[in-house]
């Protein structure tokens, strides 16, 4: 949780490497470190420093970090506080956190901005709970693609599953 603030910085200076295009292309499955997720064959997978799972567009990414339950102090050993303590320990501001329960497909999720090099970038903070992990998720967009990209995120979510 405490290298989400570095994984932001690293994930945003990816992002100005890149021009922006559209993310639309064929549905892709993509397997890594206990995350399984449906996104488009424009997806490339990159490596970052501190992120076990990284997907990229020129326009918008996906990354996901797995935790083991067994080495965080969550006292309820609820998704929510999860989601909570992820929030509490990136700094995040103004995150208000809902959740997704449907189909079978749980989740806790937000939104929050943070900027980097004067450019605002925006998130969709997505926490799932595994057998043994738990899982904090981001998919990211420039601020101003956000409303554009952010029913497709929501779709790309539901899609998420965990070991």
């Amino acid at each position: 949780m405490k290298k989400i603030r570095n994984i932001i910085v690293t994930i945003v200076m990816l992002l100005m490497l890149f021009t922006l295009t559209s993310c639309k292309g064929k549905e892709q499955t993509f397997t890594s470190n206990g995350i399984t997720i449906t996104l488009t064959s424009k997806f490339k997978q990159q490596e970052i420093s501190g992120a076990q799972v990284v997907y990229v567009t020129r326009k918008v990414g996906f990354m996901g970090n797995q935790e083991s339950k067994d080495l965080l102090n969550i006292s309820d050993n609820k998704l929510e506080t999860y989601a909570n303590k992820v929030v509490e320990v990136s700094k995040l501001k103004d995150v208000e956190l809902l959740t997704y329960d449907e189909n079978g497909v749980k989740f806790v999720y937000g939104y929050y901005t943070a900027k980097v090099s004067n450019i605002t970038y925006k998130y969709m903070l997505v926490t799932m709970e595994g057998k043994d992990d738990y899982y904090t998720m981001n998919f990211w967009s420039l601020e101003k693609d956000f409303n554009a990209n952010k029913n497709q995120f929501m779709e790309w979510a539901k899609t998420i599953v965990v070991e």
